[in-house]
């Protein structure tokens, strides 16, 4: 039978939160994806080109900020004909919020 202490029993889900963290703030942490998500926002289902001229950048750049979000599982990719359609993931959006909320409730004041 492994033996395993209380410590690691605690902080393992939190090590686990932190990581997702870290992706999910890592994939934020250019102002063009930011941009990306604003206009996900104003414009859901948008292609990488339309996403690419309402930018006004060079579509290669557009769509490498997007793979990084898409990765980290911030928007959705859904293919539709010839073109790949853009959406945000409201779901993990969500769970990046109460992640970080947690984080924020979990400092002493």
């Amino acid at each position: 039978m492994k033996k395993v202490s209380i410590v690691s029993e605690i902080t393992a889900p939190r090590i686990g939160r932190a990581a997702s963290l870290a992706k999910l703030a890592g994939a934020l942490s250019h102002e063009v994806r930011i941009k990306l998500l604003d206009l996900l926002k104003a414009h859901p289902r948008s292609c990488g080109t339309e996403l690419s001229q309402l930018l006004g950048m060079a579509h290669s750049i557009v769509f490498q900020h997007l793979k990084i979000l898409r990765e980290a599982g911030i928007i959705d990719g859904v293919v539709i004909g010839k073109r790949v359609v853009y959406d945000i993931n409201h779901k993990n959006l969500s769970l990046l919020k109460m992640i970080v909320s947690s984080i924020d409730s979990d400092v002493p004041t």
